[in-house]
């Protein structure tokens, strides 16, 4: 269980520009169930497919953090326990890359 205290959304990006991370908003101090889905992305070539991929998933109110490295074709999504990992792939897969878990 993890207790979520940020109120902003924010992003970041590593200084080479291959990765995305996004953080959605949650309520202040919510205890949260969480799962962790590490998927294997392919057909990515640059950061704005990345974001497009991290967009798609931050769409859905369980999705609560996202990392998607274009470079590694790697990326991690945090949601709660509500959203399985099918549906995670299934989100992914309807922006028109390949995906994996």
């Amino acid at each position: 269980m993890r207790f979520f205290e940020f109120t902003t959304t924010s992003s970041s990006w590593s200084m080479s520009g291959r990765e995305t991370k996004v953080k959605k908003p949650v309520h202040v101090n919510k205890p949260v169930n969480t799962k962790t889905h590490r998927l294997i992305i392919t057909g990515m070539s640059c950061g704005s497919c990345s974001n497009r991929v991290a967009r798609a998933l931050l769409a859905n109110p369980e999705v609560i953090e996202t990392e998607i490295s274009y470079s590694s074709e790697v990326g991690t999504v945090v949601t709660t326990d509500a959203l399985s990992t099918e549906e995670v792939v299934a989100i992914v897969a309807a922006t028109g890359f390949g995906v994996s878990a």
